[in-house]
């Protein structure tokens, strides 16, 4: 039989002695999967440490199989491990033992091995999540430029069609004014202030759109704002058309 170890690799991520060596048990072989004589081992290595009467061959037979059925989830190195920390208090909640190697008993100790584990290796897998989660390769000026456009052409094809236009994460606004594209004068701010206060009072939405508009506009400083930007930038969609907007993009905006 090919004993199948899991490959978490979880230990490369501790960073004191307790980690490692939970860790390294984490990803040893797991009961369910090891042959019957390892288990055994297990069973005759707790009745050891604990100092107990010689078990029957039978109550050892027992015990293992309660073991892996009940607990085969764990490794053969984390029910060694389990035992060790139980006896030297290092569990947290002492489990005491009266001198009878049981089913009862062991399950109260690897239960309380199991808190014990989680809480102290919560750290770990964060560290290993975070190693493993692979950021995204930033796009290329030339791959932001080409979304802009899609993004251009949809916002100017939406305020042909609609006369308005809803650029609710302001992606359109902030671009036109960080390139210098929208330089409004005092008077536009003012007409942007006023349309924006127009425009509060008349919000009337119905189904979807209601609720796209709700999640944008739930209070009225965040309304106007977003209604005076986009105001602008219908003034900037009066002025040009997409086609020059588009032609007179570049990578180096990006």
């Amino acid at each position: 039989m090919q004993l199948q170890k899991q490959s978490s690799c979880l230990a490369k991520y501790a960073s004191n002695p307790t980690e490692f060596k939970l860790a390294t048990a984490k990803d040893g072989l797991r009961i369910e999967d090891a042959p019957i004589e390892l288990i055994i081992d297990v069973v005759g290595k707790w009745g050891f440490y604990l100092g107990t009467k010689k078990l029957a061959p039978e109550d050892i037979i027992l015990l293992s199989k309660f073991l892996k059925e009940e607990f085969g989830l764990i490794t053969i190195e984390e029910a060694d491990l389990a035992i060790k920390l139980n006896i030297k208090g290092g569990l947290g909640d002492f489990v005491e033992f009266y001198g009878n190697l049981s089913p009862m008993y062991m399950s109260l100790v690897l239960s309380q091995f199991l808190i014990y584990r989680k809480e102290q290796l919560e750290a770990v897998w964060n560290r290993k999540f975070k190693a493993e989660v692979k950021t995204p390769p930033k796009p290329s000026p030339e791959e932001e430029m080409k979304t802009f456009i899609s993004i251009y052409e949809s916002e100017y094809s939406d305020w042909v069609e609609g006369g308005q236009v809803k650029d609710y994460f302001s992606i359109v606004y902030n671009h036109l004014k960080k390139t210098r594209r929208i330089t409004p004068t005092e008077q536009d701010l003012v007409e942007a202030q006023e349309y924006a206060n127009k425009k509060v009072t008349q919000d009337k939405y119905r189904g979807m759109e209601k609720i796209v508009h709700d999640s944008f506009h739930k209070d009225n400083e965040l309304s106007l704002k977003l209604y005076a930007e986009n105001y602008l930038v219908e003034l900037y969609f009066q002025e040009h058309s997409v086609d020059f907007l588009i032609n007179s993009l570049k990578p180096e905006e990006f």
